[in-house]
């Protein structure tokens, strides 16, 4: 989901998972907000960053928010 402009949420309730995920998009980087958990939020996750046409942008940056096991994806 696009929040903002430069802002989107790639993972979370909407999509059938606890976990949330933020991206933040730079010029040509993106910046995560926690990583989620597991193989279902890394699909999730992968097909939001196609969806909102994220997939030529690298991620330079992750923010872990806190140190819960379900934000440092595997």
């Amino acid at each position: 989901m696009r929040l903002l402009p430069n802002v989107y949420q790639l993972c979370g309730n909407m999509y059938g998972s606890h976990q949330n995920v933020f991206a933040l998009e730079g010029k040509n980087f993106l910046i995560l907000v926690d990583t989620g958990f597991g193989d279902k939020d890394r699909e999730i996750i992968f097909r939001n960053i196609d969806r909102y046409h994220l997939r030529d942008k690298m991620v330079r940056y992750v923010l872990l928010t806190h140190e819960h096991i379900e934000h440092v994806c595997n």
